[in-house]
């Protein structure tokens, strides 16, 4: 089995105020109003503060998965999330008091992508950050004792960094291949994007092997060229095919086919890594003209590599189709009363986008109805948020459920009815065939019974688990799908980043109709 032993990202010198230097007590005070919260609200929380800021997080491929017996103390939690086997050995040698408080426990050990961004001038390196997360499986976690050891500030034991690959400027944005999970592109304060087979750099880890390369940064696999001005946030990555699109301040949205630099290794999709027969590669398609100002976000469709869509400064929503890049084959102006910030297709229903803008509101449109798409004619919006929405994301199995963050501080779940998501045009408007776009896919899933809650639409749920006011990333798990990894940047209180894994309570996510069943089970095994 993975053998994790304790280790910490590097980090400055610690703050002489202490682990509170620089908070509120109003972020004290909801610290540990959702502290309190979690042994009824969640089924496990892992929480990591990293020393220096990070804008993004992901999720990479499974790497193992190890059942192991575990008591239920402090002791024994840390030691498991360091070496299982060893966990094992002292829950063997254990007296038998102690024996009968074991309980089986499933941990998946999950491959996930960080960075560091470092203060300029301090002689360390920014960096991407390949590591390795021990998380529970659903019902196997202590949720008490997962609240009794969360702190503000505090270090997870659950995590390891495997690799530290040096990066030629701060890392505002990382992204991973799905069909090529060892592969992430970056994004910095240059025009150009990054792309890093990780699979080709050796395990740089600690302060001494940084030191021994004088902070050089690593080169990277590939260079994607082609935009005229700095290409800061919008990345994204198909989830079909080695693709990377990326929006930057030259309003432009730029498509690359990974394919086109892949020698003859092929993909490398096992974890090996590729050849390449080039540094350097040239968009495949560039859409120039269509977006007035910065754009902010772009997504793939989640089954057609040929169509994405994007948003921008412009207040504006396009889905752009590669086959035609001098027109958008939907172009929605004022989507947003202010900046549209962020975008994501619906995995399960491609119908559906939902955005996210600076006016704290998020909305899902419809892309049936292409001709009388604008602000206000949306299937769904929502607005719990009291500042920007800054990422928005759909839950990977059920079309009904969406997340956002934002610079609140918060990260709300969200329901859409089933008569909200049923809601939309039915006919291709003739809008397509006049621009001489192809038509995206427009065909609504088959009927489906999908779960029916309590609150049948709006918040379904709502994380208060970071310590800042700005979440600035999280996705959920595509192979766990109620798994959520989120990420503030706390460096406005000198905190670095919060890095958390979280997934809701069942007794939240499940229908009614399982959880009165479950219930009643219980109360008749009570003998009530």
């Amino acid at each position: 089995s993975t053998c994790f032993a304790p280790q910490l990202i590097m980090a400055p010198p610690p703050s002489p105020a202490g682990d509170n230097a620089g908070l509120s007590a109003e972020t004290r005070s909801r610290w540990n109003r959702f502290r309190n919260a979690v042994p009824v609200m969640y089924d496990t929380i892992l929480s990591h503060n990293l020393a220096w800021p990070c804008l993004s997080c992901r999720f990479g491929d499974l790497v193992a998965e190890d059942t192991e017996r575990q008591r239920r103390t402090s002791h024994v939690h840390e030691m498991s999330a360091s070496a299982p086997a060893a966990a094992a050995a002292a829950a063997a040698a254990a007296p038998a008091a102690q024996r009968a408080d074991l309980s089986p426990k499933t941990l998946s050990y999950r491959r996930i992508y960080l960075s560091e961004q470092v203060t300029e001038g301090c002689g360390l390196p920014n960096t991407i950050l390949v590591a390795t997360a021990a998380v529970p499986k659903a019902r196997t976690s202590d949720t008490v004792e997962c609240a009794s050891t969360l702190q503000l500030r505090g270090k997870c034991r659950s995590l390891r960094v495997e690799k530290t690959i040096v990066h030629p400027g701060e890392v505002n944005r990382i992204r991973e291949l799905p069909t090529h999970p060892h592969v992430v592109a970056t994004q910095t304060d240059v025009k150009e994007v990054y792309v890093w087979d990780t699979a080709a750099f050796g395990g740089l880890q600690g302060a001494a092997d940084l030191d021994a390369r004088g902070g050089k940064p690593d080169v990277p696999t590939l260079t994607l060229a082609g935009h005229t001005d700095v290409a800061q946030f919008a990345l994204a990555a198909s989830p079909t095919a080695p693709r990377v699109a990326s929006g930057g301040q030259d309003a432009a949205v730029l498509v690359w086919n990974l394919e086109d630099a892949l020698g003859s290794a092929g993909g490398g999709a096992g974890g090996a890594a590729a050849a390449y027969s080039t540094t350097t590669l040239q968009p495949m398609a560039s859409f120039c003209g269509l977006h007035k100002k910065t754009v902010e976000d772009v997504v793939f469709h989640p089954k057609d590599a040929k169509l994405l869509a994007s948003v921008a400064d412009d207040r504006a929503m396009c889905v752009l189709d590669v086959r035609n890049p001098r027109c958008a084959a939907i172009h929605v102006k004022g989507a947003h009363n202010d900046d549209a910030q962020c975008i994501d297709w619906c995995t399960v229903d491609d119908t559906k986008i939902a955005t996210g803008g600076a006016d704290g509101v998020v909305k899902v449109f419809d892309i049936r109805m292409a001709g009388l798409m604008s602000a206000a004619n949306c299937v769904a919006q929502f607005k719990k948020h009291t500042a920007s929405v800054l990422r928005v994301s759909w839950h990977p199995t059920d079309p009904c459920v969406l997340a956002s963050s934002g610079e609140d501080g918060l990260l709300y779940v969200w329901e859409m009815s089933e008569k909200q998501r049923q809601n939309g045009g039915s006919q291709m408007p003739s809008a397509f065939q006049q621009q001489g776009a192809a038509s995206p896919s427009v065909e609504a899933p088959a009927p489906a019974t999908y779960p029916s809650r309590a609150n049948s639409s709006g918040v379904l749920f709502c994380h208060a688990g970071h310590p800042s006011d700005e979440v600035v990333d999280f996705q959920f798990d595509p192979n766990d799908p109620w798994t959520v990894m989120s990420m503030s940047n706390d460096s406005g209180a000198n905190g670095g980043s919060t890095m958390q894994i979280w997934r809701i309570s069942d007794l939240i996510t499940r229908t009614d109709a399982e959880v009165e069943a479950e219930l009643d089970q219980l109360v008749a095994n009570d003998g009530g």
